[in-house]
């Protein structure tokens, strides 16, 4: 299901800067819509891999 956030105050169907899943768009044209700034495709980023960094503590004793 693709989300939409809304990018102006003309569109009924949600306030600015909410996310509408798109079947709360259907029966509208989804593309005049985006073309014309009033909504934009929302991409959901997925982390594949979680990334752990291992630091290691630095002492004056270690720089001599």
């Amino acid at each position: 299901m693709t989300k939409y956030k809304v990018m102006s105050n003309r569109l009924s169907r949600g306030k600015l800067g909410s996310v509408l899943d798109s079947d709360l768009l259907d029966g509208c044209n989804i593309k005049a819509l985006i073309e014309a700034g009033h909504i934009a495709e929302v991409s959901e980023t997925k982390f594949s891999k979680k990334e752990t960094i291992t630091l290691e503590k630095v002492t004056d004793e270690q720089d001599n």
